[in-house]
C-alpha cells in the first residue's frame, strides 16, 4: 500500500534529518567539541539500520495492508526514530561537548532501546511465522542468531571499558556491512 510506504518514509526521513542537523551543529557550532569514536560510530550504525529497515519495507510492497499488519511496523519505526534522534547531541552548551561523556551518559538508553527494537522485530517475525502455521519452536529457531545480537546490545548498555565497547560495536557492525555488501551489487 503506497500510503503506508509514504508514512514510513516520513518517519525515517524526519529521524535522519534530525541526525544530519545534529551532526551539522557538532561540525559548525563554534563551541569546543571533544571528539570520541564511540558516539559517531553508534550514529553511523543507527543511520545504516534506518536504511536497512526502510529498504526492507520498500522491497516488500503489499497490494493490500491492514492496519493490524502496519502497526507493528510503525512501532518499530518509532523506536528507530527515537534512537536516531538520540544518536548525537542536540544541544551544545557554550562550554562545548565531550562525546565520550555523552556516550557514557546515554549508553543505557541507546543500547536498551536498540535491543528493545530488535526484540520487537523478532517477536513480530515469530508471530508471523506462527500465524502461517509454524509451531512456536519452529518460529523461534530462526531468531536465535538475532538473540546473540540482542545479548551483545544489552551487554553494551552496561559496559564502560572502551575496548569492550569497540569489540561489541565491531561485532554489531558486521550486520550492516554484510547487508551493504549484498545490496550494492
Amino acid at each position: 500500500m503506497e500510503q503506508a510506504l509514504v508514512f514510513a518514509s516520513i518517519i525515517v526521513g524526519v529521524a535522519i534529518s534530525d541526525l544530519i542537523v545534529s551532526l551539522h551543529r557538532l561540525l559548525r557550532s563554534g563551541v569546543p567539541v571533544k571528539w570520541h569514536w564511540a558516539q559517531p560510530w553508534f550514529a553511523m550504525l543507527i543511520l545504516l539500520l534506518n536504511l536497512m529497515v526502510w529498504w526492507s519495507i520498500v522491497g516488500e510492497p503489499k497490494e493490500r495492508l491492514t492496519i493490524g499488519e502496519f502497526v507493528p511496523t510503525i512501532i518499530h519505526l518509532i523506536m528507530l526514530a527515537l534512537l536516531t534522534i538520540a544518536a548525537l547531541p542536540d544541544r551544545l552548551s557554550p562550554e562545548g561537548v565531550d562525546l565520550a561523556a555523552f556516550y557514557q551518559s546515554n549508553r543505557r538508553y541507546q543500547w536498551l532501546l536498540l535491543a528493545l527494537a530488535l526484540a520487537w522485530s523478532m517477536a513480530v517475525d515469530a508471530a508471523a511465522a506462527v500465524r502461517e502455521g509454524a509451531g512456536l519452536l519452529e518460529a523461534l529457531l530462526p531468531e536465535l542468531e538475532d538473540g546473540v545480537v540482542l545479548l551483545v546490545m544489552v551487554a553494551l548498555a552496561f559496559v564502560r571499558r572502551w575496548w569492550l565497547v569497540g569489540a561489541g560495536m565491531a561485532l554489531l557492525s558486521l550486520g550492516p556491512i554484510g547487508w551493504l555488501s549484498r545490496s550494492i551489487g
